[in-house]
């Protein structure tokens, strides 16, 4: 009922996300009076048990959200009426900044380096699974899931770990990434979505 109320006339002007995000921006105008035109933003942040639609006024000031937070109760940002719109924050880095591999694997390398370390009593060959690369590539760059990079490690058929096999995984990467003609699909269990490119079975898994 509230949307309906504050976007009832309203026309979309634009739809877009930023990096590779999971925040889709909606903007919304009001020109039936030219003099005084009237902009709404419409923010999905799509972040699993935190995801939230927030509508806010042409300043970013939010007008209502599905979800209020608040720094009091130990969020990091203050999402109700009244306050300012905050893109969340975030520690990784973007991946679609990376200018080739040596500057992929220089993000990665001291994240390997430390879960060596930390497993050096536990592993005893080079069995890609030992090491966790799924889960460092994942929390490393945005927008990048853990599914995602498990998936491309399956396509690929890599089974241990080195500079070559991780410079595969960066390269489809790019290529799932900048491939013109993907096919979004549901997965046989009916529990995830993936995008297939036109001519091979590389899968991308939402999340």
């Amino acid at each position: 009922m509230l949307l309906r109320k504050h976007l009832i006339g309203m026309k979309i002007k634009n739809i877009y996300s930023t990096d590779l995000e999971r925040i889709v921006f909606i903007d919304l105008e009001n020109n039936e009076n030219p003099n005084k035109p009237i902009a709404k933003r419409l923010i999905i942040e799509l972040m699993g048990k935190h995801s939230n639609i927030i509508l806010t006024d042409s300043n970013n000031i939010i007008i209502e959200s599905l979800r209020h937070t608040s720094t009091e109760d130990n969020s990091n940002r203050d999402i109700y009426p009244t306050c300012k719109y905050i893109f969340p924050e975030s520690s990784k880095y973007s991946f679609l900044e990376i200018k080739d591999f040596e500057d992929f694997y220089s993000k990665i390398e001291p994240h390997l380096t430390e879960n060596i370390v930390n497993k050096a009593n536990e592993i005893d060959n080079l069995n890609i699974s030992n090491f966790n690369i799924d889960k460092i590539i994942a929390n490393t760059f945005n927008g990048i899931s853990l599914s995602f990079v498990q998936n491309i490690i399956k396509e690929l058929n890599i089974t241990e770990l080195s500079k070559e096999t991780l410079k595969l995984i960066f390269d489809e990467i790019n290529k799932i990434l900048t491939y013109p003609n993907l096919t979004l699909k549901i997965n046989d269990d009916k529990k995830d979505y993936y995008l297939t490119t036109s001519n091979t079975e590389t899968r991308l898994f939402l999340y």
